[in-house]
């Protein structure tokens, strides 16, 4: 349920709000990452994208 919310939050363009419940919950489910990632490359702005993708943990990476 919670990975479908962060997708669902990642689709609305609420990319702060679903990375960090990937990060909160310390989710292990490297499929919501990933499309999380794909989202926030392709309908993120820039600067968006630079903050998100850097502050990814080791783990996630």
């Amino acid at each position: 349920m919670l990975q479908t919310k962060i997708v669902a939050l990642s689709l609305g363009k609420e990319f702060d709000q679903a990375m960090d419940l990937l990060q909160a919950h310390n989710t292990e489910a490297s499929d919501t990452l990933n499309r999380v990632a794909l989202i926030l490359t392709e309908w993120a702005d820039d600067a968006t994208f630079l903050r998100r993708v850097l502050t990814l943990t080791p783990r996630q990476k």
